[in-house]
């Protein structure tokens, strides 16, 4: 676990977590976990659907409309477990989503420097 000093902690006022993978159980099932190796316990322990939302942090859930069905879904669990806002943006998918990083004027950095 990692546990930032409250001199770092408290200048945090908001994530977006982008297409997260929130709840690593279902990777359990994958090929991928021969080299992930993860375990139920582990999976859980490192999933953030999984933990407390971060104390004082607004959280703001973006996914691509197009992504795959997962991706959305994993978007929305951590947008209900955190009470989170979620936006599912039109016409961007897996690889594109965080072009708006890139746009001072885009909706994804309004959302990030609001407040």
């Amino acid at each position: 676990d990692v546990v930032f000093p409250s001199v770092v902690r408290d200048r945090i006022r908001k994530i977006i977590p982008i297409s997260p993978v929130a709840d690593l159980l279902p990777l359990l099932q994958t090929e991928m976990n021969a080299t992930l190796k993860l375990t139920a316990t582990s999976a859980k322990a490192e999933s953030p659907a999984s933990q407390p939302k971060p104390d004082k942090i607004d959280v703001h859930v973006w996914v691509g409309a197009e992504e795959r069905p997962a991706f959305l879904a994993q978007a929305q669990l951590l947008a209900d477990r955190w009470q989170a806002s979620l936006t599912i943006e039109i016409a961007k998918h897996h690889f594109n989503v965080i072009a708006g990083l890139e746009d001072p004027k885009s909706e994804l950095m309004a959302v990030l420097l609001e407040g």
